[in-house]
């Protein structure tokens, strides 16, 4: 590449990270403000959820709950409490304890000085979680664009990618009391280090995000995926050379690696089912209400469990989680609210396995192929081709659980929170929109303040030009944010 190219390319990632970080967190400002003036315009709905008792101890206490209030509902409220009690209740078990303890460490490391008399230390704990997700939202949106360009994919669908995380369609469980924004950052980190080939920061990272959501674990099936292919890649090139002792070598190599990192991946999970083996199993068990202790006893039933793992007893036992216990007639509401990322989902799916179809070779290798593993070496043409695979079964695996084993309308979040296979696949149907559209860019610089100049803003002014599939796409962005808002920062039901 000669020196004008270089600088020509490294000028477009300057300018297109700079847009994508500019409207992350343009995004984030104007869903506080809407969220603010909704929970401000619509009273609360009392709803049959976990609440906890008012803490204001004074005025400017008062006002600072005010303000936030609209991001602490539903599971927001759980999070609060673990972060201010480390698990006072076996219920809050069910959420992992990697946000609650980020929001500690901001506590105590940046706003403790500001813990008085006059300020609660929940509601600390409140600003820093909202103040963890508005900062870390924009680092989640810079890494889906760099693990966009780190794969075969247009450098422009990969821009537009990462602008859709700005606005999809579960923005509020971004800018509230969730552990989405952080987990989307580990995850989309993770899986750039391993498109960069470094598994042990792969490793890592998937051990944190195991620490932060119970579907961290999932990621792991990227590692294995990797080693898979690792020595794959090798088996044929040492078996063409005849060499066993190499074939040999590279099979321990990889065992070792995979024995060495497994440990790692799991070490978030681990580590958490312990502590709650020890708080709530061991005579170390915290102070509960008399409520939940006389629907189960004095001990968890999991405590006596061969393998004594807490969270899908708890999601069962408190929140009816199980195969296909959703499927009721009173449930289909909630199934249609999650029919559009099903479609989407499925759709990404099978545009990955239409295209691995068209050159699939027969036999076993045949077989590899469908797993996104080809015999030949790494850079060639069907190994760009069956790289997006590995996402297309991480997401098939999603969406399928989201489907059979969950409270169906949280995959909104699950997915768009998981899988970057998803706004690649949404950024590709507005590509087609974009190349459509009249290139006047100038009208953009006119009519938009600088941090909202960008593609995705022209397609919202130009909307009418749209293609079908664009105007359908980002209409149900812009509802679901909306909607969302809306009802969720007031004790509403929503995804």
């Amino acid at each position: 590449m000669s020196p004008s190219n270089r600088s020509t390319t490294s000028s477009i990632y300057t300018t297109s990270s700079f847009q994508v970080i500019a409207f992350a967190l343009t995004s984030r400002l104007l869903t506080m403000v809407y969220a603010v003036a909704c929970d401000w315009a619509i009273n609360d709905h009392d709803a049959d959820a976990f609440k906890l008792n008012a803490t204001a101890i004074s005025d400017e206490d008062s006002k600072i709950n005010w303000f936030l209030s609209a991001f602490s509902k539903w599971d927001s409220v759980h999070f609060l409490h673990v972060a201010e009690t480390h698990y006072e209740f076996e219920k809050n078990l069910a959420f992992f304890p990697g946000y609650p303890v980020a929001m500690n460490i901001a506590g105590y490391g940046l706003l403790a000085p500001f813990a008085s008399q006059h300020i609660h230390w929940r509601t600390l704990l409140l600003v820093s979680g909202v103040g963890i997700n508005f900062l870390v939202f924009p680092l989640s949106a810079y890494t889906l664009y760099r693990l966009g360009c780190a794969v075969p994919i247009n450098e422009r669908v990969a821009k537009l990618a990462a602008l859709l995380f700005c606005i999809n369609p579960a923005g509020i469980f971004f800018t509230a009391l969730y552990s989405e924004t952080l987990y989307s950052l580990v995850t989309f980190a993770c899986l750039l280090a391993l498109e960069t080939d470094n598994k042990s920061v792969s490793a890592i990272l998937i051990g944190v995000s195991s620490f932060i959501r119970s579907n961290g674990i999932v990621n792991s099936g990227f590692l294995l995926h990797s080693l898979l292919q690792s020595y794959v890649s090798n088996l044929k090139l040492n078996y063409s050379e005849h060499t066993k002792l190499s074939l040999i070598r590279s099979f321990c190599l990889q065992a070792i690696i995979l024995m060495i990192s497994l440990p790692v991946c799991f070490c978030g999970l681990l580590l958490f089912q312990t502590y709650s083996y020890w708080k709530h199993c061991s005579n170390n068990s915290g102070v509960e209400d008399v409520q939940e202790l006389q629907i189960r006893g004095s001990t968890p039933a999991w405590c006596a469990f061969n393998l004594p793992l807490s969270y899908t007893h708890i999601q069962a036992q408190y929140w009816g989680v199980g195969i296909l216990n959703y499927w009721q007639y009173k449930q289909i509401p909630n199934f249609l609210l999650a029919l559009p990322i099903i479609i989407l989902s499925f759709h990404a799916i099978r545009s990955e396995f239409v295209k691995v179809s068209r050159f699939r070779r027969p036999g076993w290798e045949g077989t590899l192929m469908l797993l996104g593993v080809t015999t030949d070496r790494p850079g060639s043409v069907s190994h760009k081709r069956l790289l997006f695979v590995k996402y297309a079964l991480h997401l098939l695996f999603l969406i399928v659980v989201s489907i059979f084993c969950m409270h169906v309308q949280v995959a909104t979040r699950f997915i768009f929170s998981s899988s970057p296979l998803v706004y690649w696949s949404c950024a590709n149907i507005l590509y087609v929109s974009l190349d459509s559209l009249p290139k006047k860019p100038k009208e953009v610089a006119e009519l938009l303040p600088l941090p909202m100049r960008n593609e995705l803003m022209l397609m919202l002014i130009k909307w009418r030009k749209l293609t079908f599939p664009g105007k359908l796409l980002i209409g149900y962005c812009i509802a679901y944010n909306l909607i969302g808002i809306a009802l969720h920062s007031n004790f509403y039901p929503w995804t």
